[in-house]
This record gives C-alpha cells, sequence and structure tokens, in this order.
C-alpha cells in the first residue's frame, strides 16, 4: 500500500500482540515504525523481528497513562521526523480481572482507564496538531468486542473499550 509506504508509522502497544504484529506488518509495507511501549524486554524483541525481516524501526520506552511523556513524545517526533505523514496506532492496553464493579477497587479502575481510554485520547491528541497542519495523517484506535457487550466481570476494561469506540 502506497499510503503506508514511507510513512512514520507509530504503533503504541508494540512489544507484544496485536501491536507487535501491526508494527512487523507496517515495516514490511515500507513504513518508518516507531515502536512505542512500557515494556524495553518486548520492544527490543520488536525491533529485533523488524530488522532481521529488512524493516525499519525505532523503539520508544513510552507510558501512555502519562500525560508529559506523550506530549514530550509528540514534540520529539515533530522535530526529528518533520512533515512526515502519521498513522497513529493507539493499541496499548491493560486487562484487569478485578471482577464486578463492586469487586473492583477504585484505584485499579482508574489505573486501567488512564491506560486504556486516557492513553488514547491524549495520544490522539498530542498527534492531531501535527497532522492537520500536514492535512495528512490517519489515527486508528483499537478497542474490543467488550466495547460492545459488557460482562459483568470486566467492569473496567469494558468501560473503557465502550469509551474508544464512541470516541
Amino acid at each position: 500500500m502506497t499510503l503506508i509506504k514511507n510513512s512514520l508509522f507509530i504503533v503504541t502497544g508494540a512489544a507484544s500482540g496485536i501491536g507487535r504484529a501491526t508494527a512487523l506488518q507496517a515495516a514490511g509495507e515500507g513504513a518508518d515504525v516507531l515502536a512505542c511501549d512500557v515494556n524495553a524486554p518486548g520492544l527490543a524483541k520488536t525491533i529485533v523481528r523488524i530488522q532481521k525481516a529488512g524493516g525499519q524501526a525505532t523503539s520508544f520506552l513510552l507510558d501512555v497513562a502519562d500525560r508529559h511523556a506523550i506530549n514530550n513524545f509528540a514534540e520529539q517526533v515533530g522535530r526529528t521526523y518533520p512533515n512526515r505523514r502519521i498513522i497513529l496506532f493507539n493499541n496499548a492496553g491493560v486487562a484487569l480481572g478485578s471482577g464486578t464493579i463492586a469487586q473492583t477497587d477504585l484505584n485499579d479502575f482508574e489505573w486501567l482507564l488512564s491506560i486504556n481510554l486516557w492513553g488514547v485520547i491524549r495520544t490522539t491528541k498530542a498527534f492531531l496538531p501535527q497532522m492537520l497542519a500536514q492535512r495528512d495523517g490517519h489515527i486508528i484506535n483499537v478497542s474490543s468486542v467488550f466495547g460492545m457487550m459488557g460482562p459483568p466481570e470486566q467492569s473496567a476494561y469494558s468501560t473503557a473499550k465502550f469509551g474508544v469506540r464512541g470516541f
């Protein structure tokens, strides 16, 4: 795809799972991948796999729950890669098997929302000005089937994924 080729493809949650697979696919299609996660060993494995396949990737330790880190990262990207078409793949997320709302500690609920929902919102807001200035780019927000139905034992996770879907 020419849309992906030569783009700056930013993947949050790139240390494993959907994020790693997406980073590998994007690099394979000719994107310069910025692989982001809090998991340094997982990121290193993602980068090695991309490079072994002949792709281009750079790793960034990024906690999407940290608004200052997100804003600093977006500013750094803008300075380092000026006028590049950005594809932002908001994928970072965590699970919390805490049970029903009655069983879930409010601090745990807030922790999950700060990553799974606020991470998506803040990362989008941080990169949107660059995309609008260029009149180019794409944002992909990853939700879940739990963003369409809410099992009682997944109250925090479902709340976040419903929020991402609505956003």
